[in-house]
């Protein structure tokens, strides 16, 4: 989801941000939101394998669709959770001024 951004920012122009400090705020959530959904996602297919090896019989009884949307929508909400912080602590930063002589 950033790629785009990234390779605007680091070919073309890096500082200042023009966007606004809403935009960079969602810039860096989505920055760190999408690997948290990685991460959480390969987590949940690691323990469904473990399930599915350990326990083949049981593994059929408690698969379902509904199960399945469940378990999408709790990873992106425990990812935007934890990354929420991110979000409001960015802001944008512009070219830094120093002082003659330095």
């Amino acid at each position: 989801m950033c790629i785009p951004h990234e390779l605007y920012s680091t070919l073309v122009e890096q500082y200042p941000w023009y966007l606004g400090p809403q935009l960079c705020r969602l810039r860096n959530f989505l920055a760190e939101l999408t690997p948290a959904v990685s991460v959480l996602t390969i987590t949940c297919f690691t323990v469904e394998r473990y399930i599915a090896i350990a326990h083949p019989l049981r593994v059929q009884m408690v698969s379902s669709f509904k199960r399945t949307m469940l378990i999408i929508l709790s990873i992106w909400l425990l990812a935007a959770t934890a990354c929420l912080p991110v979000g409001f602590a960015s802001k944008p930063v512009g070219y830094a001024v120093y002082p003659a002589g330095m």
